[in-house]
């Protein structure tokens, strides 16, 4: 599937586990090994017309949160390697978030689920490939969560969820 994916122009996302395996299999019409080098965090390469993204299995560690519940940040070069395989995965990804850490944004077709994992109320808005989304509609949420009146601000309490489209 992935072989076929590539073919058609597609854009596949894989850890860097994935891509040692996936240098073993012949099927792949490229021809540049899928190696990240010292320090890098991720890395693009053109397999046939498409193009894989390796992401470090690094990258799920750059931050932590201890016992405290206080968020480890990225030195100032881990947050620009950060921001960089960013822009590479917003050139294909419909939908990013402007919220503090530990908010994820899940795109599920026309639909995004927003989950908050922290202890504290936020706030945050979503953005369309560079604009922000208007408009939008909620479909699901767990209590307390809600699209605010202006149908663009997202607000959720502590280890809430909240669907939108």
């Amino acid at each position: 599937e992935l072989i076929r994916f590539l073919e058609r122009g597609g854009t596949a996302l894989v850890t860097e586990d994935l891509a040692h395996r996936l240098n073993q299999d012949p099927r792949l019409p490229g021809s540049a090994a899928m190696e990240l080098g010292s320090g890098e965090y991720f890395k693009t390469t053109d397999e046939g017309r498409g193009r894989i993204v390796i992401i470090s299995d690094a990258v799920p560690k750059l931050t932590y949160v201890d016992s405290e519940d206080r968020i480890e940040q990225p030195d100032p070069a881990l947050r620009s390697a950060l921001l960089s395989l960013r822009h590479t995965v917003e050139n294909f990804v419909p939908t990013s978030l402007d919220a503090p850490p530990r908010v994820a944004v899940f795109p599920m077709g026309g639909r995004v689920a927003v989950m908050n994992f922290t202890e504290l109320p936020v706030d945050c808005h979503l953005t369309r490939r560079g604009a922000p989304a208007t408009g939008l509609n909620q479909i699901f949420s767990s209590p307390g969560a809600a699209l605010a009146g202006n149908h663009e601000t997202l607000r959720l309490p502590p280890h809430s969820l909240v669907v939108v489209e």
